[in-house]
C-alpha cells in the first residue's frame, strides 16, 4: 500500500503499531454505512447528506492514512461547499468512488 501513496506508517504509529487492530479498523472503514448514505444521497442530490457523509469519511481516512481516498473526499468537499454544487462533483464523486474500490482490492490482494 505504501508504494500507493497510502501513509500506513503514521497511521500505524497513531495505532502504537499494533497491525492487527489497524487491520481491523480498515476492515470496519469498507463496512461504514457513510458510503451508501454518500452513494443515495448523490442519486438523491441531498447535499447537505452527501457532505456530512464525505466529511466523516474523509476524517477516519485520515486516521487510516488512505491518502489517495482523503484527497478523493477533500475534492468532493469542496464543490459541496459552494451553492449549488460545482459542476465537477459527479466527477470528484466517481474519482472517490474508484479510490474506494482501489484500495479494496489492493487489501484483498495481500
Amino acid at each position: 500500500m505504501r508504494s500507493q501513496g497510502y501513509d500506513v506508517d503514521n497511521a500505524l504509529h497513531r495505532m502504537l503499531d499494533d497491525e492487527s487492530f489497524y487491520l481491523k479498523l480498515l476492515k470496519t472503514f469498507f463496512e461504514d454505512s457513510n458510503i451508501p448514505v454518500l452513494e443515495k444521497a448523490m442519486i438523491e442530490q441531498d447535499y447537505t447528506t452527501a457532505f456530512e457523509a464525505s466529511h466523516k469519511l474523509k476524517g477516519s481516512a485520515v486516521t487510516l492514512g488512505l491518502t489517495p481516498i482523503v484527497a478523493s473526499f477533500s475534492k468532493i468537499l469542496d464543490d459541496l461547499r459552494t451553492s449549488p454544487p460545482s459542476p465537477s462533483l459527479q466527477s470528484h464523486y466517481r474519482q472517490a468512488r474508484t479510490a474506494l474500490y482501489d484500495c479494496l482490492h489492493l487489501l484483498q490482494d495481500n
